[in-house]
């Protein structure tokens, strides 16, 4: 088997390298300079293949392992060499048009993500299938759709995510009885070999249940994607707060594992939630909390002064009469003024016009110096944020 999501956050990775590469040179172990010299050198010869190369991944295998038992044995050349920016960054480049080649023969027709693949070897009949020739291909093929793999195509910057977002709302993955998103599409006719995910029913556990620590993965990622109408619309249907208690069936101030999606055969359960297990979804509520209430920068420097710059992304209708909303963060408690109820975002959007700490007004609405230090320390009693 294999899995197109572990390439997505590898392509991200790299590119963030390159722009994080800024230092004319570098030290690095001799071994590794070279084992990165000849693994680039491999990459671009197979970066522009059409279908994915048997030889490369042979050749990478082996300079792989030679590099491993080098280094377990203590015989890797591990001295100091200094290499430039130039051979870094082309290092980098290599990986990353090898990664987004193949990271792109996983999109489907519809522009979605295939994320997980069954991969059939095809044996050579007049050789030995343990002999190295033995393998002379693989027979791909793709597993019906999984949320992940959206949700890490979603990241990637040159993906259209207006339409990659219609083309989930259409597809296996959206639960219409719900108005939520599955964990996977459909898994009838798939092989038990698949494991637990086809052993049970529909709708619970893993198999093609609203999954929520992967359903707010989705979710956080069309907030990024800056899809804001397309968020808050589905944000109303898919978030605890907002979900009839009675039929989730616990406290809608509490995440869950899983909530019974309309797939399974009981439809008294479709909508319930379900707790067999620690989530994962708490870590996706915190950061989309905090990108919604307070912004993505948040703390940062500038000229050598830590400063703190509220810019929350909300929608109008979260505010209370009278344009009022108000949370704690750093044992600080937050007010914000939205008489008119607009939206942060968009057209027609308000913007902050001022923002008082404890009563005295900040240049420019931004915390700088003492007062950022005086949040980030838990010191500061109120933070009044006006918008206009």
């Amino acid at each position: 088997g294999s899995s197109s999501s572990e390439c997505a956050d590898l392509y991200l990775l790299l590119n963030r390298l390159q722009n994080w590469c800024t230092e004319p040179e570098y030290t690095l172990p001799a071994a590794l300079a070279d084992f990165c010299r000849s693994l680039a050198a491999l990459a671009r010869e197979h970066s522009l293949c059409k279908e994915p190369s048997l030889q490369f991944w042979r050749e990478s295998l082996k300079l792989r392992e030679r590099w491993r038992e080098a280094v377990y044995s203590a015989e890797a050349d591990l001295s100091p060499a200094v290499v430039d920016n130039k051979f870094v960054k082309s290092v980098l480049e290599a990986l990353s048009g090898l990664v987004k080649n193949g990271f792109a023969r996983a999109v489907n027709a519809r522009g979605m993500l295939d994320t997980y693949f069954i991969n059939e070897p095809v044996f050579d009949a007049c050789a030995s299938p343990l002999s190295e020739d033995g393998v002379i291909g693989f027979k791909r093929r793709a597993l019906p759709l999984f949320l992940e793999g959206q949700a890490k195509l979603l990241r990637l910057p040159d993906t259209d995510a207006v339409r990659l977002c219609r083309a989930v709302d259409g597809s296996g993955l959206f639960d219409m009885g719900l108005n939520m998103y599955r964990l996977c599409a459909p898994l009838e006719g798939e092989s038990m070999e698949l494991g637990r995910i086809r052993a049970f029913s529909p709708g619970i556990f893993e198999r093609e249940s609203v999954f929520l620590h992967a359903e707010l993965k989705y979710l956080l990622a069309l907030f990024d994607s800056g899809l804001y109408p397309e968020f808050f619309e589905r944000l109303k249907t898919v978030l605890p707060p907002f979900l009839d208690p009675e039929v989730y069936g616990r406290s809608t101030m509490e995440n869950c594992s899983y909530i019974v999606s309309s797939a399974h055969p009981d439809s008294n359960l479709h909508g319930r939630g379900f707790q067999p297990r620690l989530s994962g979804s708490t870590a996706e509520m915190l950061s989309l909390w905090q990108r919604m209430f307070l912004g993505r920068k948040m703390f940062y420097m500038d000229k050598g002064e830590l400063c703190f710059e509220p810019r929350p992304v909300l929608a109008g209708w979260f505010f209370r009469r009278g344009g009022f909303l108000s949370f704690r963060y750093l044992n600080c408690d937050f007010e914000y003024l939205n008489v008119s109820r607009r939206n942060t975002y968009g057209e027609n959007s308000v913007s902050v016009l001022r923002v008082m700490a404890d009563g005295e007004t900040m240049p420019n609405g931004t915390l700088r110096g003492a007062a950022a230090v005086k949040l980030r320390n838990k010191g500061l009693g109120r933070l009044t944020v006006e918008f206009a």
